[in-house]
């Protein structure tokens, strides 16, 4: 009864870590695609700017 038990809780359990594991390294990767994104656009915005400034 125990053991069925205990099987059953790592049935349930395994999946959810491995869908967790997966949902955070997709997350981490497009955080990451858009801080690349965004610096780009920062430096682009900040370039601007300072010639709007020296103008």
């Amino acid at each position: 009864m125990i053991k069925k038990r205990e099987a059953k809780y790592i049935g349930i359990k395994l999946p959810g870590i491995l869908v967790t594991g997966i949902f955070f390294n997709a997350l981490k990767s497009v955080v990451i695609a858009n801080i690349n994104r965004i610096i780009p656009i920062n430096f682009a915005c900040m370039i601007l700017f300072e010639l709007k400034v020296s103008l």
